[in-house]
């Protein structure tokens, strides 16, 4: 800690005094400013087990048990007040995922919990609740030699005239089980946190540096036999308002959003991008059953 740091992930350059190895250094103008100072606890409210939160929209504070809080401001500026026992890893965690999604969020972007990958110079994504698979499935098409995009945090950029995922950084996390499936060994991948068993899976090559336009998402759920049901687009607007990252911090981030503005961009990506469910069976042998089949369904477009 106390260094000075030059990153980039979605578009955007970060300055940091923590190292972050998940991300790609690069001395770049700073969009987002990182630093330690005290943060203002005493507005948390609890929003899950070991995490609490509360925001105003411009600003927002995030905090984890055992990791700290977190102060983000308009976008542009993250304040980090560690916990006495905080490591560097536990702090990664929560800066990486939650903590640049609200960041992300302030400045405008349309934040999902997904996964994303291309196909040819066009993005797919896989949308899902926590467990269904959407890391597992983007890690099963990137083995099968397509570019990595996302992992987790989604975030879309709608300013422009099509819907563009923006690249986070070259990271799948996985579940052991998935991570054998895909010809891994767990046992040599990095734990992501000490309380938790995913591990870390490094992406050394084919993963986008550049935005790509979005040509699918798909829902995750259950079947029999790997699957692809077409959803209208009032069908996929609905399904979309699910998966909102936000709604993770509860009804803090629900009272304090503009859900108007939310719903309208939500309901333009229904709008502009076709929306399936992807029905698969537990079984993870059938992973290259289901690329195939995604490969075949942005072909038929």
């Amino acid at each position: 800690m106390g260094g000075d740091y030059h990153y980039v992930a979605y578009g955007l350059g970060i300055r940091s005094p923590l190292r972050m190895p998940e991300l790609a250094p690069k001395l770049a103008h700073p969009d987002i400013i990182i630093h330690f100072g005290p943060v203002d606890r005493s507005r948390l409210e609890t929003v899950g087990e070991k995490q609490s939160f509360w925001t105003t929209g411009d600003e927002s504070c995030y905090a984890f048990d055992g990791a700290g809080a977190f102060w983000i401001f308009q976008g542009r500026e993250i304040v980090i007040d560690p916990d006495p026992d905080a490591d560097e890893r536990t702090l990664r965690l929560c800066l990486l995922g939650p903590v640049l999604a609200l960041a992300l969020q302030q400045k405008g972007r349309l934040i999902l919990h997904g996964s994303a990958i291309a196909i040819a110079g066009r993005a797919i994504g896989f949308l899902g609740s926590h467990g269904w698979g959407k890391s597992t499935v983007a890690a099963a098409c990137h083995n099968e030699g397509h570019q990595m995009i996302t992992d987790d945090v989604f975030a879309i950029d709608l300013d422009g005239a099509w819907p563009l995922v923006l690249p986070s950084f070259p990271q799948f996390k996985l579940w052991p089980k998935a991570a054998r499936a895909l010809g891994e060994r767990p046992e040599t991948l990095p734990i992501v946190h000490p309380e938790f068993d995913k591990r870390a899976r490094r992406v050394m090559q084919r993963f986008s540096q550049l935005p790509v336009p979005i040509a699918r998402l798909y829902i995750l759920g259950r079947g029999t036999v790997p699957h692809i049901e077409h959803l209208s687009s009032q069908q996929g607007l609905h399904a979309l308002l699910d998966f909102w990252y936000g709604r993770r911090f509860g009804s803090p981030w629900l009272r304090a959003i503009d859900r108007r503005s939310y719903f309208v961009q939500s309901a333009a990506l229904a709008n502009g991008v076709r929306i399936s469910r992807l029905l698969r069976p537990t079984d993870l042998s059938s992973l290259r059953e289901q690329v195939r089949l995604l490969e075949k369904d942005l072909r038929d477009d």
